[in-house]
């Protein structure tokens, strides 16, 4: 979400992907409040979801105040959302490796698109 954000401002020209941020990382952090806790405890995976559910959450805090154009939203923010793609780019990693092991055809099928996001 922060990688399709920030090319909506890095030139004037360019269209309005997602008109209200806030409300996109405020679902996507929902998202994560509805995911079965139980069976990702199960697999080892609870510093994952909370890492990326934190991720979700601070993105939607940083976004409330909508960035324009030209207003150094992002020279005031770099630090904080390089650290959440940084974050976030670590787990779509580790779980590309993780479909790559347990379903081989299903990564060979969507390869391409994964390394994309």
């Amino acid at each position: 979400m922060n990688t399709l954000i920030g090319y909506q401002f890095d030139s004037p020209g360019n269209p309005i992907i997602h008109p209200d941020v806030v409300a996109e990382c405020n679902a996507m952090a929902l998202l994560f409040t509805q995911l079965p806790i139980d069976q990702i405890a199960t697999l080892g995976m609870m510093d994952v979801y909370l890492d990326l559910r934190r991720a979700a959450n601070e993105l939607g805090t940083v976004y409330e105040k909508k960035p324009e154009q030209g207003d150094g939203f992002y020279r005031r923010n770099r630090e904080q959302l390089e650290k959440l793609q940084k974050l976030c780019s670590t787990h779509a990693i580790a779980l590309m490796k993780e479909i790559e092991t347990l379903d081989p055809e299903l990564y060979a099928k969507n390869k391409e698109k994964m390394n994309r996001l």
